[in-house]
């Protein structure tokens, strides 16, 4: 039975440790990883995987030979997919069979969930003993994401997952790894089971800090008011020695002054008493492991354009690049300049095509219009981290706010050479809304987000004054921010008419 060790693992990327001293030993069965965008999840499975090289530690497989394949987050035409695709044996043939999988030569024009289905279906046709997938459910639609976790349930092999989707954890997983603020804590459950046990913790914890905090406030009044004790009574006997009548007899003296240097001994003690429990008190509390999350608000920039129509689709059939059809307009389909339009439907029934569409009728200048697509390359992570280098210093401090208030460090992002893909779409939707857009075209926004963040994006897309049209698998995304909805389907396209509003 293979089995994956970890001993004393620090991984550090452009000179921020992401994590430190992760010790943990992984077993047959699915283990969920979770965490903000930016922490280092993805770093982790590379160092599992033994493609990076951690700082200090390392990763033993148990048997040594045991075959680790790693599925990354972005999707692309790789050799082992084109074998896969190729291969002639029972196996093969049974994954593409399982995972619906047809059309690997038109690859360009399949959907991003089509492409994934196709990746995964390669890593499981080599039937590794450690099988590391990273966010494999970005893209897909409810009926494929049910078709690959009825797959991958079946595995018995040493399993670690990144999701940002909850379901996909709850059904999958029975143990999970938190990693955050550069710690890996493991927690028995799923992700569910794992959240209420952290959060019972962190109440508790956070219960403690503040009863120590109220009890440092207490001792740090009574110390305060035996020191001016104290000093009230060392500078009485002093005044009262100097004042000492010649008349006084020697007895009356010495036993006025035994007394006060009583009094003064016992505050003295009483003092130092205090000193040793305030710095008790305050040591216990820097003892308490508690981290306070900065609450940040954010209200997006952008306008509510003059004219009322901010795009246009004139009447007609509608195809994808392959011929398919799509669907037909019988009258123009406008889009409203407060619109809030969502576009659902299966993976491969046009849904991209169409936001392509729609960005290719504005009727608005092409730099009114933010079009965030549902996949952004490492490359273009970069590009934009050296967009925002070169704006100028107030309004490259406005974006850094917004990449902020939406979760990302912004000291993280600017030393971070390689962004996360988190990262890279938060940073890329911040630097688009700079210019005020009056459209808004998002493709699958909360691909590679966290939960954190897909909450805080969800806030922050209610406030947009301007047109929003996305598409997305997210149920509830959709139900919060759309008023009207274009389902596409793959074997009856829809006609629509009127307009988005």
């Amino acid at each position: 039975m293979s089995s994956l060790r970890v001993h004393h693992l620090t991984g550090v990327v452009a000179g921020r440790t992401l994590f430190s001293d992760v010790t943990l030993h992984l077993t047959p069965g699915w283990t969920g990883l979770v965490g903000p965008n930016g922490a280092g999840k993805s770093t982790f499975l590379s160092m599992l995987a033994g493609t990076a090289s951690p700082e200090q530690g390392h990763v033993e497989r148990i048997p040594a030979e045991a075959s680790v394949v790693l599925v990354p987050q972005r999707t692309e035409l790789t050799t082992e997919v084109e074998s896969f695709a190729n291969a002639d044996d029972s196996l093969a043939g049974r994954w593409r069979s399982r995972l619906s999988l047809h059309g690997l030569e038109r690859w360009s024009t399949l959907s991003f969930g089509e492409q994934k289905r196709w990746q995964l279906g390669a890593a499981l046709w080599r039937e590794p003993d450690i099988l590391l997938l990273d966010e494999p459910t970005n893209h897909l639609d409810a009926q494929a994401i049910d078709l690959v976790v009825s797959t991958l349930s079946r595995l018995d092999s040493v399993n670690v997952l990144v999701a940002h989707d909850r379901a996909v954890l709850d059904r999958l997983t029975t143990k999970t790894l938190r990693l955050q603020h550069g710690r890996i804590e493991r927690w028995e459950g799923n992700f569910s089971a794992a959240r209420s046990q952290w959060l019972a913790k962190e109440s508790a914890t956070r219960d403690e800090y503040e009863s120590l905090g109220r009890e440092a406030t207490r001792l740090q009044r009574s110390l305060s008011d035996g020191r001016r004790e104290h000093s009230a009574a060392t500078k009485q006997r002093s005044t009262g020695a100097r004042m000492k009548s010649k008349h006084d007899s020697d007895a009356r003296g010495l036993l006025a002054n035994y007394r006060t240097e009583r009094a003064q001994g016992h505050l003295s003690s009483t003092v130092r008493r205090l000193e040793g429990r305030v710095n008790e008190v305050q040591q216990a509390k820097e003892r308490v492991d508690v981290v306070f999350d900065e609450a940040v608000t954010l209200e997006l920039p952008g306008e509510r354009c003059g004219q009322p129509v901010v795009a246009r689709l004139e009447p007609g059939a509608r195809s994808t690049p392959d011929g398919r059809l799509l669907f037909t307009l019988e009258a123009p389909f406008e889009v409203a300049r407060d619109a809030r339009l969502a576009i659902t439907g299966p993976n491969g029934s046009g849904k991209t095509t169409l936001l392509k569409l729609i960005s290719a009728g504005a009727t608005v200048p092409p730099e009114r219009v933010l079009f965030m697509p549902q996949d952004l390359s490492a490359d273009d992570g970069l590009h934009d981290l050296e967009r925002l280098q070169e704006l100028p210093r107030e309004a490259r401090g406005r974006v850094l706010q917004w990449v902020h208030a939406l979760g990302v460090d912004p000291d993280g992002l600017l030393a971070s050479r390689a962004p996360s893909a988190g990262e890279t779409r938060l940073l890329h939707l911040a630097l688009g809304l700079s210019a005020s857009p009056w459209l808004v075209l998002l493709d699958e926004p909360t691909n590679h987000l966290s939960f954190d963040l897909i909450e805080r994006l969800e806030q922050a897309l209610q406030s947009l004054p301007c047109a929003l049209v996305m598409v997305s698998h997210d149920a509830r995304l959709v139900e919060t921010l759309a008023r009207s909805t274009w389902r596409l389907g793959k074997r009856h396209p829809n006609t629509a008419h009127g307009r988005a509003g």
